[in-house]
């Protein structure tokens, strides 16, 4: 079973509090060893309540404990900075634009829901080529000649506590030319970029290796190595995951028949992209903010 939304969720003012609470206990046990240190045992306990009784023998066995309470908060302050995850927050790679999303669910007696926002940050410097491919379609807006936009386009595919993909088009997936059916997405959004970032948090955003596709996907769980196996991270949603929690409960629908019925021990994870909502999700709005 995966970890829910709620249990991976962070709270970065708490942590700081926390870190700064930590750091100021550390200070004052090594003030108070340094003061010990300056003043001699006895003059040490004549200025400290705790230590009005203290007798030479004790004043001098905890003299001979100062060094070893110097280096113990020494050491944590250390650790302090030091500390990795659970102390202080893994570093994200900057975020060179923002992407705006607003889904409607369709409801059980199929009438539509208020408009629900997904802020996205594009890892520009990771990915630049597949997040300026993300960047163009959340930009325009569909017109008769083209309608590559994720405005007024479907949620394409949800397979629970695996995967949520964008985007079904206003009009279809590919342009119908005299050459055949092409990608609405042009050559130049081919790429063999990739990056060392994983889909290690709930919400990382990412697109398929080689681009191509204007189409990304959202990782509903915090580890998800399928999607690290055939896609390259290109973002992160920053604003609305509760969302995309939401989302991970929206029913799939697997198409393909029988074939697509058959079990897989290890699963398969094109067959990922084979679960449509079986309620409508639809994108009213979609905007670059930066």
């Amino acid at each position: 079973r995966y970890p829910s939304l709620s249990s991976v969720r962070c709270s970065t003012t708490a942590m700081a509090t926390t870190r700064r609470l930590a750091r100021s206990l550390a200070l004052l046990g090594l003030c108070e060893v340094l003061l010990h240190q300056a003043l001699g045992p006895r003059a040490f306990a004549e200025v400290s309540p705790r230590s009005a009784s203290v007798t030479a023998a004790q004043a001098q066995e905890e003299q001979a404990d100062v060094g070893r309470r110097a280096a113990v908060s020494l050491l944590g302050l250390g650790a302090l900075d030091m500390a990795p995850c659970g102390a202080r927050a893994a570093e994200e790679p900057k975020i060179t634009g923002r992407c705006a999303i607003e889904v409607v669910f369709t409801n059980q007696d199929m009438s539509k829901g208020e408009p629900r926002r997904i802020v996205i940050g594009l890892f520009g410097e990771e990915a630049p080529v597949m997040t300026s491919t993300l960047a163009k379609a959340c930009k325009s807006s569909p017109t008769p000649g083209s309608t590559t936009s994720y405005k007024l386009s479907t949620v394409k595919s949800i397979a629970k506590d695996r995967l949520i993909s964008f985007a079904d088009f206003l009009g279809g997936n590919f342009k119908f030319t005299s050459k055949g059916n092409l990608p609405l997405a042009g050559p130049e959004t081919k790429t063999d970029e990739t990056n060392q970032l994983r889909h290690d948090r709930v919400g990382r955003v990412s697109m398929r290796k080689g681009g191509g596709s204007f189409n990304f996907d959202v990782s509903p769980v915090s580890a998800a190595p399928w999607l690290d196996a055939r896609n390259v991270v290109v973002g992160q949603v920053l604003e609305g995951l509760d969302v995309i929690e939401d989302l991970n409960k929206v029913t799939g629908i697997r198409k393909g028949g029988f074939i697509n019925e058959l079990p897989e021990p290890n699963g398969d994870p094109f067959r990922d992209y084979t679960y449509k909502p079986r309620l409508k999700v639809s994108v009213t709005n979609a905007e670059m903010l930066t």
